[in-house]
């Protein structure tokens, strides 16, 4: 069977936009003749065309537009590379969907490791499949490649990445996953970080249910201490980058909720008549509303309905402590302040369920810090802290910075484990580990005191 090139063009097109990358990969990767010996085997023959030479423009010429050669052994990622202009010899970066062969292909399995850039970028594969691949190739990709080369003179290479430890070079080790998007720094910088964070929220509800799925399924793995998992964000904001955010965050939570509190009776709040202050780090009703103010457009309706319900709970909390009510529309409400008013005074554990707590918590706090660090230009751990505290008496703001950078100062704790050890004794050993966070960090706002009724 023989089939022409305009055959295996209309063919292409048909393909999802998921598997145009794995042929385009495939493509990308072999040489032509390779693939022709390979068509063999499946009863197909095709020809290859020998490609047009280019011609080099003279001075006294102006540049004609280029004509893209439509040729079997051309991907059809490099001819969207070539419709930007010149072809470069020497690309500063490469972008593309990572397509390791061998591993897993759920988008969350973290790998495939690889060693990326600070400041580059990964987008997740959950936001890839709402924005759509083509969409995002096209609307997003290919303009700011094109701007970038035409604005500095360096050039990003658009191609599947099959080989990460040689295609991408860079000095923080990161898990990663088949189907993530990895976008290099130079790149990252002329798309913006902040349109980049916003694709990538809309894919992290899909995601961390994936994640949640398959930690379910898996039995406990060695941890890896140098490697971040890429979950999808930017590359250098947690372990191993310009801001420890672990140990901030563990930090804040130590102070905020006691150094040996177990994990789920930390969910409790303040015992400040002022802040309405909840969770193991303490998040404070005006955090929540500067959360709304920046980030609400990027809500799914399920966090969005858990932010609301934990700002009201915060407003609870207040209007408990200091008048001992509990308000709805203005109005006093009796049956509720006996109802859920213990549940919101000082040390309470609230009326949110803990299991809701435990699945949109996370997001909430990695929003709160993205304020805290200003979106990630604040990199001093004593000031994160004092803009989490966000206390009007300086003198507070002092106390609190000293507790916390005391934390923070400690040495990490490590584990030793004996070669003899059982597969129990090892688990439990893995699981003494504290709690990790690895989100983005992307400041704090003036705290409004919700403390008249509401």
């Amino acid at each position: 069977m023989e089939i022409t090139q305009q055959q295996f063009e209309t063919n292409f097109e048909t393909l999802p936009d998921e598997e145009k990358a794995m042929v385009a990969g495939l493509i990308e990767n072999n040489e032509p003749t390779t693939l022709q010996a390979f068509a063999k085997v499946l009863g197909i023959t095709f020809d290859l065309p020998e490609p047009e030479p280019m011609l080099e423009p003279s001075e006294e010429i102006s540049e004609p537009e280029q004509e893209i050669p439509q040729t079997d052994e051309m991907s059809p990622i490099t001819r969207e590379m070539m419709a930007l202009g010149d072809q470069p010899t020497e690309p500063v970066a490469t972008t593309g969907p990572i397509q390791k062969e061998g591993a897993d292909n759920s988008g969350v399995a973290d790998d495939v490791p690889m060693n990326a850039k600070e400041k580059s970028f990964i987008v997740n594969a959950a936001a890839l499949k709402l924005f759509g691949y083509g969409d995002f190739v096209n609307r997003i990709l290919k303009p700011n490649i094109k701007s970038l080369k035409e604005r500095t003179g360096q050039v990003v290479e658009l191609t599947a990445i099959t080989q990460p430890q040689q295609q991408v070079q860079g000095e923080i080790p990161i898990a990663a996953s088949n189907r993530e998007f990895y976008i290099p720094p130079p790149l990252a910088e002329e798309i913006g970080y902040e349109l980049l964070e916003k694709i990538n929220n809309r894919g992290k509800p899909e995601t961390e249910k994936k994640l949640e799925e398959q930690k379910q399924k898996e039995q406990p793995q060695e941890p890896q201490a140098a490697m971040q998992a890429a979950l999808g964000k930017r590359i250098g904001m947690s372990n191993g980058g310009p801001i420890n955010i672990n140990k901030i965050l563990d930090s804040i939570k130590k102070v905020e909720t006691g150094p040996n509190t177990p994990e789920d009776k930390r969910y409790i709040h303040s015992r400040s008549a002022k802040s309405g202050a909840f969770g193991p780090h303490q998040i404070t009703g005006g955090l929540v509303d500067d959360v709304v103010r920046l980030y609400s457009k990027e809500f799914s309706p399920e966090f969005k309905k858990y932010v609301a319900d934990f700002k009201q709970q915060t407003d609870d909390n207040i209007n408990m402590q200091k008048f001992k009510k509990i308000y709805r529309g203005g109005k006093h409400n009796p049956r509720l302040t006996k109802e859920i008013g213990p549940l919101v005074k000082g040390g309470g554990p609230g009326y949110i369920p803990l299991e809701t707590h435990k699945k949109f918590y996370p997001l909430l706090l990695d929003y709160s810090l993205s304020i805290s660090t200003d979106r990630g230009k604040i990199t001093d751990p004593a000031t994160i802290f004092k803009n989490w505290h966000r206390s009007s008496v300086d003198k507070e703001n002092v106390k609190y910075v000293k507790k916390t950078m005391k934390e923070f100062n400690k040495p990490s704790p490590s584990i030793e484990i004996p070669l003899d050890s059982s597969e129990e004794d090892i688990r439990s050993a893995i699981e003494s580990i504290p709690f990790t966070y690895s989100g983005k960090a992307t400041g704090a706002s003036t705290f409004e005191d919700p403390n008249r009724p509401n």
